[in-house]
């Protein structure tokens, strides 16, 4: 009778600890994993408000309030001090606008390339094998639209926007005001 409680005394004993083991090991590679999660989130870095200067070659009027300005959002890895990509608010893709979209709905349109001393570079490689590249000078914010032909490696730019840094709440707020206006427009 005593060795049938020994037994049963050591299966629990050793039940027990590979419960431990089991649990230590999980919490260990369910923290690696999230840590490593949370580290590659994308979070704000600028948000900037742009005004049109200059588009195909000629420079824009000046057209005081009635200027539209354009909006931008460069966001960065958590765990990275370079940018990732600039991104835009969904209305200015009306068509895949639905009455589910939020105005955190953001999406990319340039990814990040490269760092020079006073240039991010964003550069994304059309179907058409075109390269088209969005330049921002990090000293006066300034921004430029290039695109270069296939049978040519020189860039001519298309658009230039001088640029101001604003919070990410303004950013934001400017955009959903943009995208009511489109789901009233478009009765979405």
């Amino acid at each position: 009778m005593k060795q049938q409680n020994i037994i049963i005394e050591y299966t629990k004993w050793l039940i027990k600890w590979l419960f431990g083991i089991l649990l230590f090991t999980g919490l260990v590679f369910g923290g690696y994993y999230f840590y490593n999660d949370y580290q590659n989130q994308l979070i704000p870095m600028i948000s900037l408000k742009c005004n049109k200067v200059f588009a195909d070659g000629k420079a824009l009027p000046d057209l005081g309030d009635a200027t539209v300005f354009s909006y931008f959002m460069i966001k960065k890895r958590r765990k990275s001090v370079m940018p990732s990509g600039v991104f835009r608010a969904p209305h200015i893709m009306s068509s895949k606008v639905t009455n589910d979209t939020k105005v955190t709905d953001l999406f990319e349109i340039e990814p990040y390339y490269e760092n020079h001393d006073d240039l991010y570079i964003f550069k994304e490689k059309y179907n058409n094998d075109h390269d088209a590249r969005l330049e921002i000078n990090r000293k006066d914010l300034s921004m430029r639209f290039m695109k270069s032909s296939p049978s040519r490696d020189e860039h001519k730019t298309f658009f230039e926007w001088e640029c101001e840094l604003i919070t990410t709440e303004e950013f934001y707020t400017n955009e959903q005001i943009k995208l009511k206006a489109l789901k009233k427009r478009f009765k979405i």
